[in-house]
């Protein structure tokens, strides 16, 4: 593996602390956590008290997800006000993914299927059709109007309503 240098060698002063920041570095697993180095002249070992690594992002990151799912998810946002709690990646970290869908976990993530029943949805539905890896809806206990959407009928992959 390559090893990648992402700062000059940091010294803190005596019983000091020193802030470094790193911007527009995107971390992966492999990558792991720096290397601490003592310097020549040290009698200690080297040692790190904190560290604190975070990504400012939009409500809606389109991360691994797959882009087309995220558009959708965000217009039912905007569609539904019960929805706006979502943020982030829908569908990673898998251990964290948005309550109230399922994703399958390939490259990209795809959204399989949304659980939006007992929310007291009103209106009309929007426009998922390019939800295309959606095999399951659920809806009950809402108040939707209107006719049934057509798109659905289109939906490929689409098994239970």
């Amino acid at each position: 593996m390559q090893k990648v240098l992402l700062s000059p060698i940091i010294s803190p002063p005596y019983e000091g602390v020193t802030q470094h920041h790193i911007y527009n570095y995107t971390a992966n697993p492999s990558i792991g956590l720096p290397n601490l180095i003592a310097t020549d002249d040290s009698t200690y070992p080297p040692l790190i008290n904190g560290l604190e690594i975070f990504q400012i992002s939009g409500v809606l990151d389109d991360g691994v997800t797959d882009s087309n799912d995220v558009k959708v998810l965000a217009l039912l946002q905007s569609t539904f006000d019960v929805l706006r709690g979502w943020s982030g990646d829908p569908c990673f970290p898998y251990q964290y993914t948005w309550d109230l869908l399922s994703c399958v976990y390939s490259t990209p993530r795809r959204v399989q299927s949304l659980d939006l029943g007992n929310f007291n949805l009103t209106g009309t539905f929007p426009d998922i059709s390019s939800l295309d890896a959606l095999f399951r809806i659920d809806f009950h206990n809402n108040s939707l109007s209107g006719p049934i959407p057509s798109f659905l009928g289109h939906m490929r992959k689409l098994e239970q309503l």
